[in-house]
């Protein structure tokens, strides 16, 4: 019996105050108008380094089946359908 691994922290959890995952360009098209009703300034959004970033999901990515890194046991018939090209 294989032992469970620790749960994965939330990207809640990993936050830390002043972090940025992307760096936009700036616009070179002028802002759309946004009503007033449809913004919200009350949204929690995790801050978190791009590296935390990729590193969470990647790992939430591995906890399924990874075609990339485990042998597929089904037969040659249903390779066919795996979009691993």
């Amino acid at each position: 019996m294989r032992a469970q691994a620790s749960p994965e922290p939330l990207i809640f959890e990993i936050s830390r105050p002043g972090r940025c995952a992307v760096a936009l360009p700036e616009l070179d098209v002028p802002p759309a108008e946004v009503p007033r009703d449809l913004l919200r300034d009350d949204l929690p959004l995790p801050e978190v380094s791009e590296v935390d970033f990729v590193g969470h999901y990647t790992s939430f990515s591995q906890m399924n089946y990874v075609l990339d890194t485990s042998f597929y046991i089904l037969g040659y018939c249903t390779s066919k359908y795996i979009p691993q090209i």
